[in-house]
């Protein structure tokens, strides 16, 4: 429920003039409905509802003493689930009442109360949580912020919405009551049109959009910009979380909200005024590609700016027909069932050495129509994007390309290879579409006549840096694509839970990581065919780890460096002791299936030679196998009879 924005608010004055808070709100004052309550204001109900079912039967419990003795109360309710802009805050309770103004200007008029000096069972509990929720919204004790929504939510969750006007001191102005009111009105609006997502949102695509030098720049730039939604509602490290971008920029983050808070408390303001949307505020909208070793998560971070971490971000749309090509979008979330019957705002395709312009693009194809054989135009996944994009401006489009490196790029793009220039994410030259394509876009009811890439279409790509691709990119092709590098993570909280179980035991899988990689990089003069921290999905069995990793280190690392005749001095698929019997240290991959390998030797022989090597330069490293989990339960009567 919206309450009256003055009534709730602290270290605030007018010059010359009195202004306290009222700590109330009307619900019904209209003498012609006899003070009837309105509950036709939004949100008065629910809150009476949850004043219910938290209420109070015993009043004496309750002390309102220090406030006016004209105000009959109704209804007490006590409130121990409290949240303060959307964050609950644990050890407090809040009391607020339904009272009826006994005066003579305002007879029987109904309030909603929250009297700062409520007491319960002798506890200051209203004042508690008022500082409570100062301290969690980042206000020193003369901090200036106000109140201006309180609603319940679930019958028993009592939720405040406030905005800081200033953190560190008071907040004095100039004018009259009302010139303040406005003030904070548009605070208001301000904050309510800046959540938690949007503003990660913004953050992320302001980040992949900028060139690698300047990101960080970015990132600096997106607070100023952004203060003042941003600052005193939400902490760096939960609106990095939701952007979903790595937290190694945390820092600059910080950094950055320091200095806009010593700004701003000298009375500079650096944030913009105007609405907050994200076509008007991002980066100009352009080609990104996410490169890097393999298992380091770049179609995840590409999924993730695109679709969300479970898809809350595909906008779905109706599919269009013959006679409708509106393509309307549908404001509810569709089962899976209705999904099979509309198309959404995400392209997808992978390159390969077959891939052309035909089926990147669009061709004539036989299409069998009413028994007859005839050809048409099939559009295919650019095409799919770019009339999407252009129906829908108002939304972000994705055409999202798997392994670029592994098509010939030169001939998938052709001559939309000009299109790639872009400028606040517009195409600076428009190029004529063929006679074929054009017709097809006039039938979808886009413009035919030229092609210009949109700004709401955002084209993403991943390359892995290990595949020997057939076709290079010239720099030509690169220089107007935003680069990306995905390093290898081995702090990954996900993946440092992984374990590789060799002969009944579990080895770590980062560490695993740790060790190989250097061998790795010694073995090619390459990073580039390390593995990343995703290489595996989960724990893998002995089986899995032999046929996925130890291939890849044989096939894809080693071979070439292994002759029967003479093994390179970089060769690692050794063993750190050799038995009596055996000529060599080093194995081959064929060996692991053998008699040689009995016992998993081989594997946990491999894994101690990896182990010294890592040691020589990181002494206090340890591979030791996790500590198997012990059976402390009672032994069974069964059991105990076979001691």
């Amino acid at each position: 429920m919206t309450i009256d924005i003055t009534s709730f608010f602290f270290n605030s004055s007018i010059e010359g003039a009195t202004a306290t808070a009222a700590w109330g709100t009307s619900i019904g004052q209209n003498q012609s409905k006899a003070c009837r309550i309105e509950d036709e204001k939004p949100g008065v109900v629910d809150l009476l509802t949850g004043m219910l079912y938290r209420s109070v039967s015993d009043l004496s419990r309750i002390d309102i003493s220090a406030g006016s003795s004209k105000r009959e109360v109704l209804l007490c309710a006590l409130f121990d689930k409290v949240f303060v802009n959307e964050k609950l805050i644990d050890g407090i309770s809040f009391t607020i009442l339904l009272v009826r103004e006994n005066t003579e200007s305002h007879a029987g008029r109904l309030l909603i109360s929250y009297p700062p000096y409520a007491r319960v069972d002798g506890k200051a509990t209203n004042s508690d949580a008022i500082k409570a929720m100062a301290e969690q919204l980042g206000c020193t004790e003369k901090g200036c912020w106000f109140v201006h929504d309180i609603s319940v939510k679930n019958q028993d969750e009592l939720h405040f919405s406030a905005v800081v006007v200033d953190p560190s001191k008071p907040k004095i102005y100039h004018g009259k009551s009302k010139d303040r009111s406005k003030e904070w009105a548009r605070l208001v609006d301000d904050k309510n049109e800046a959540s938690l997502e949007d503003l990660a949102r913004i953050l992320n695509d302001m980040y992949i959009h900028a060139v690698p030098l300047k990101q960080i720049a970015m990132v600096y730039a997106f607070v100023f910009t952004y203060g003042n939604y941003l600052v005193y509602n939400y902490k760096p490290a939960e609106v990095l979380k939701a952007s979903g971008i790595k937290s190694t920029i945390l820092p600059d983050l910080e950094k950055a909200y320091e200095i806009y808070r010593k700004v701003a408390k000298g009375g500079i303001s650096l944030y913009n005024t105007g609405r907050l949307s994200l076509l008007e505020v991002a980066s100009p909208a352009a080609q990104t590609i996410y490169y890097g070793c393999p298992g380091t998560g770049k179609s995840f971070t590409v999924r993730k700016i695109a679709e969300g971490e479970n898809d809350e971000k595909i906008i779905w749309y109706e599919k269009t027909t013959e006679t409708d090509k509106s393509c309307k979008k549908i404001d509810w979330m569709p089962s899976d069932e209705e999904k099979k019957n509309l198309t959404n705002n995400i392209f997808r395709t992978t390159f390969h050495p077959d891939y052309d312009y035909a089926t990147f693009v669009g061709c004539y194809k036989p299409v069998k129509e009413a028994g007859e054989l005839d050809y048409t135009f099939v559009p295919q996944v650019f095409t799919n994007a770019y009339v999407c994009a252009l129906r829908h401006p108002e939304d972000p489009v994705y055409l999202i390309i798997e392994e670029i490196n592994r098509g010939n790029c030169a001939q998938i793009f052709g001559d939309l290879f000009q299109l790639l220039d872009r400028t606040d994410g517009v195409s600076d030259y428009a190029i004529r579409p063929d006679t074929e394509l054009a017709k097809y876009l006039a039938s979808e009811n886009v413009p035919s006549e030229s092609l210009r890439l949109p700004a709401n279409l955002h084209i993403y790509a991943t390359m892995n840096t290990s595949d020997q691709s057939l076709f290079p990119m010239d720099s030509a092709f690169k220089r107007r694509w935003a680069m990306e590098y995905m390093p290898i993570d081995y702090s990954c909280e996900k993946a440092s839970k992984f374990t590789i179980e060799v002969a009944g035991k579990k080895y770590s899988w980062t560490k695993f990581l740790r060790m190989v990689n250097g061998m790795i990089v010694n073995a090619t003069d390459s990073e580039d065919k390390q593995m990343g921290e995703f290489f595996i999905k989960s724990s893998i069995t002995e089986k899995e780890f032999i046929n996925k990793v130890m291939f890849y280190l044989w096939n894809d690392v080693s071979k070439d460096l292994y002759n029967p005749h003479r093994v390179q001095a970089p060769y690692f698929l050794r063993v750190k002791n050799r038995l009596e019997t055996e000529q060599n240290d080093y194995f081959t991959f064929a060996e692991l299936f053998e008699e040689r390998n009995k016992g998993s030797r081989l594997l946990i022989e491999f894994f101690a030679y990896l182990e010294s090597k890592y040691k020589e330069n990181h002494p206090d490293f340890s591979f030791a196998p996790a500590e198997p989990e012990v059976d402390n339960a009672s032994p069974t009567e069964a059991e105990l009879g076979n001691e």
